[in-house]
């Protein structure tokens, strides 16, 4: 069963009022670190919703790809914070390095979230927008 996200506007509020000192990203119980990601963004989607796409760099990608593979059939948790924001079934190991969250919020609401677990901006869409 796939729950969807945490109320973004509690997560949101409780972030705009008291920042953590460091931020706590984990997938499957595993930490990732802000160097372990290298862009996190929202996206629009064709319904108006928006997702979150998280690129991790290679070594985090093979720890991503490992945890997957061992969870594959079960669901497995992604929090930040010591917060759940979805757990999602592994159907299969996600090899590619790159992971997609989806759930009904809005594109200001999902770009909000991508800074918090990314603990950046995304990174520019070309050369051109620097």
């Amino acid at each position: 069963m796939r729950k969807n996200l945490i109320p973004f506007a509690l997560m949101l509020a409780s972030a705009s009022v008291a920042q953590p000192a460091s931020r706590d990203f984990r997938i499957g119980g595993e930490a990732f670190s802000e160097a372990d990601i290298l862009d996190a963004r929202a996206q629009p989607d064709p319904t108006g919703q928006a997702t979150i796409l998280i690129s991790l760099d290679t070594n985090a990608a093979a720890r991503l790809a490992a945890i997957t593979r061992a969870a594959t059939g079960k669901a497995i948790k992604l929090e930040l914070n010591g917060k759940t924001l979805i757990e999602p079934v592994v159907h299969e190991p996600i090899e590619g390095g790159s992971i997609q969250l989806s759930s009904p919020m809005s594109i200001l609401e999902a770009k909000a979230l991508a800074r918090l677990i990314s603990g950046k901006e995304p990174l520019p869409e070309s050369l051109e927008d620097e």
